[in-house]
């Protein structure tokens, strides 16, 4: 069985995660020049402030984590390294761990994923494929303009690249709060682990 994660993997995560936080402070900055809800994020809390150096923090984000996230999906697909597995996902149980979930029971194994964290990584994959869709779609409107359009237009497409990022943004919130319900996965999302080793 290959590892669970190789330091490889565990650097992508890490980018990743610079990357989307980045993206994200850089995106609030963008928004806030020009908003489509009744509200502002807080200067203090964006990357650049302004509309031109915020972009710019943007687009060197997005090609990080285009970087990050390419090499990521090939470690998984083509050299099967990139973490433990995402299937099957079965109703029944997850409906048991959102109940373990509640009473603070979940239970986890390194190197092994429940199917709770299946789901949301599932989820977290086709976000990914949206926010990207969109976000170039929103870059290039006249190439790509094909993009917006099966999006509902160009202003349909700026809503769903603000909350697929905000979908995850929430992602990253739900996997600290699992690290906290259970403590024993902290080190391992630092640091990485090795699958438990198979009883013999």
């Amino acid at each position: 069985m290959p590892k669970a994660f190789s330091p490889l993997t565990r650097l992508l995560h890490w980018l990743n995660a610079v990357c989307v936080l980045g993206l994200t402070t850089s995106g609030w900055a963008i928004y806030n020049a020009a908003p489509f809800y009744p509200f502002e994020f807080p200067k203090e809390i964006t990357l650049g402030g302004y509309l031109t150096p915020a972009l710019r923090w943007h687009f060197l984000f997005m090609w990080g984590l285009m970087f990050g996230a390419t090499l990521q999906i090939f470690l998984r697909v083509f050299l099967a390294r990139g973490g433990p597995a995402l299937s099957p996902i079965h109703s029944k149980i997850l409906a048991e761990e959102f109940v373990d979930t509640l009473k603070l029971r979940l239970m986890h194994s390194a190197g092994i994923y429940v199917h709770t964290q299946r789901l949301l990584y599932l989820t977290v994959f086709a976000l990914f494929v949206l926010v990207i869709l969109s976000g170039l779609a929103l870059w290039k409107p006249v190439q790509l303009q094909f993009i917006a359009e099966g999006l509902g237009g160009y202003e349909a497409v700026r809503r769903w690249h603000f909350w697929s990022m905000a979908g995850l943004v929430g992602f990253i919130l739900i996997h600290v709060a699992m690290v906290m319900i259970v403590p024993s996965t902290l080190l391992v999302m630092l640091f990485g682990a090795q699958p438990e080793k198979e009883k013999e």
